[in-house]
């Protein structure tokens, strides 16, 4: 009969942590199961989103121990992780504005978050983005690289404009839709 100090049932991203880490530690033989491939469950259809941003003060915590280590993937544990820093967006309705601001305050408190610069926004929705998607990347190119849009005016299109009660009609005004 085999033995092992630690046997660690399913080889997703928490298995593999949990075994690698023992091993690290030198906690003695460890043996991984897993009836497929590793990663061949939930954790192989991952988005692989890497975030801090967290309610609760120990998750958005842990969350960034976590993204530390994938941003020192390749001394912490050995190899390219693929992991890309790029930011974050949230986007909430109104009502919820006061809980993402203490959300964001916590985050920023606990190191996670960072204030943004420079940060621009073009959104769509239905068919629009597919159909002005060429236009829309050279309008972002002109606004971000000189400051502004110079091929047509994109001021109608501020996010502020719906807060001014000053939305735009589109599509079909007989249907009330605005944008």
């Amino acid at each position: 009969m085999e033995r092992a100090e630690a046997v660690v049932i399913g080889g997703g991203v928490m298995g593999t942590s949990i075994a690698f880490n023992l091993a690290r530690r030198r906690f003695g033989r460890v043996v991984l199961l897993e009836k497929g491939a590793i990663c061949s469950g939930t954790s192989g259809k991952s988005s692989a989103i890497v975030r801090t941003h967290y309610t609760t003060p120990p998750t958005a915590r842990m969350a960034l121990l976590a993204r530390r280590i994938f941003e020192r993937f390749r001394e912490e544990v050995g190899g390219e992780s693929g992991f890309v820093r790029t930011g974050m967006l949230v986007v909430a309705a109104p009502e919820q504005r006061g809980a993402v601001e203490r959300t964001i305050a916590m985050n920023r408190e606990i190191g996670s978050s960072r204030e943004v610069r420079g940060l621009h926004y073009c959104v769509g929705f239905s068919g629009h983005g597919f159909k002005l998607a060429p236009v829309a990347g050279l309008l972002m190119a002109e606004q971000i690289v000189d400051g502004r849009a110079s091929t047509l005016d994109i001021a109608p299109y501020r996010l502020e404009r719906f807060g001014e009660g000053q939305a735009l009609e589109i599509g079909y005004p007989r249907a009330g839709v605005v944008a």
